[in-house]
């Protein structure tokens, strides 16, 4: 195969992955809702759950300035999904610019040093091909993995409103 040919595949699958990366960032699930936060449960579990910080205005009180939280639970592991299509209030985390720019830093394209193993595991095909061109090379600067929520970012359970957080919708 030409050399030519083999970039040609390379950028074809560059752009399949980078299409599939974005799609899967801006789709409607709690991850990627701008508002979905992380609050810690109460002792002895203490797991972080995803619960909407989306602020709502007080009910019966439209022209009151005040907003309180919308208190509902949106987490990926107890029907956030469903809840996350269903919200009024999703908003996606990233546009898709923005999606782009992480997608090129993490296969590299930007200049970014990556980690080859990781990209062997992640993107095989793209791995495959940078090599075949002659340009795989092995770093010892890996890739930050990023969880979902940061652990600044968690709420304790202290902070949170006093009344309880209302259930998700069923998928019923």
């Amino acid at each position: 195969m030409k050399e030519s040919a083999i970039k040609h595949k390379l950028r074809q699958v560059v752009f399949r992955h980078r299409k599939s990366f974005i799609a899967d960032h801006l789709r409607a699930r709690p991850s990627n809702c701008e508002h979905n936060g992380g609050c810690r449960t109460p002792p002895p579990e203490r797991k972080v759950v995803g619960v909407c910080l989306y602020q709502v205005r007080v009910p019966g009180e439209p022209d009151n300035p005040n907003k309180r939280w919308n208190n509902v639970i949106c987490d990926e592991n107890q029907a956030g999904i469903t809840q996350a299509q269903r919200c009024p209030h999703f908003e996606p985390r990233f546009d898709a610019a923005d999606l782009k720019a992480m997608f090129d830093t993490i296969i590299g394209l930007d200049g970014t040093p990556v980690d080859a193993e990781q990209m062997a595991r992640d993107y095989p095909d793209i791995m495959a091909l940078t090599w075949v061109l002659g340009d795989a090379r092995k770093t010892v600067q890996p890739i930050p993995v990023a969880d979902h929520f940061d652990e600044d970012e968690v709420t304790e359970p202290d902070e949170l409103p006093e009344q309880p957080l209302m259930e998700v919708i069923s998928d019923e």
